[in-house]
């Protein structure tokens, strides 16, 4: 069986590099590219990959809404790779859906291991991955619209700001966040306000 994988990634040397890597795999095949989280969309809706690699940060955001949407609507695994403290994001990256984490420093062996995994059903196995079982098991939960509130939050926006953004009342904005707190299990502003500034990294 030929697994279909796709790449999300902002740095064409990286696109060029990891499309490198599976081309020269016969049981893979790059079925498509892009740079960013709006072309994303159009590519795992025609491409019907298997596996997509994706990378944490783009210029427009992080890429853990995207996620969050993804894994409700596709069959398509998310593979988050990034360099960013697996200690850290791991678990916000597995909390949102994505299939595993993958740091960027590991060897490019280990991606196509992971990629077959992901492929054939199975998780992927490592420490990083082991480690990602969730500190934050709901956020996948979360709506659209909460995580754009979250992610404001993040940025240190106030609730009338969020609000002024969002062409909303102040009071949606209070509901959206109360709802967050109760899908996260956070039971104080400070808390909430430290998990939205990790996202917004």
């Amino acid at each position: 069986m030929i697994l279909r994988v796709a790449i999300i990634d902002d740095h064409p040397l990286i696109q060029e590099a990891v499309n490198r890597l599976i081309q020269r795999e016969s049981d893979l095949d790059c079925v498509g590219v892009c740079g960013d989280l709006e072309s994303a969309d159009n590519l795992l809706n025609q491409c019907e990959a298997d596996v997509a690699i994706c990378d944490l940060q783009f210029a427009t955001g992080n890429s853990l809404g995207f996620v969050s949407k993804w894994t409700k609507s596709l069959a398509t695994k998310l593979l988050i790779s990034s360099a960013h403290d697996p200690a850290v994001f791991a678990p916000l990256c597995i909390g949102a859906g994505a299939a595993a984490y993958l740091h960027k420093s590991e060897e490019t062996e280990t991606l196509i291991e992971w990629i077959r995994d992901l492929g054939s059903g199975q998780l992927a196995s490592s420490e990083t991955n082991a480690a990602s079982e969730s500190a934050y098991p709901n956020l996948s939960d979360l709506t659209e619209r909460e995580w754009e509130v979250l992610y404001e939050i993040g940025r240190g926006l106030s609730t009338k700001e969020i609000a002024s953004q969002f062409y909303l009342s102040a009071k949606t904005i209070e509901s959206h966040r109360a709802n967050i707190k109760k899908k996260l299990g956070l039971l104080s502003k400070d808390r909430l306000a430290s998990v939205a500034a990790l996202i917004c990294t």
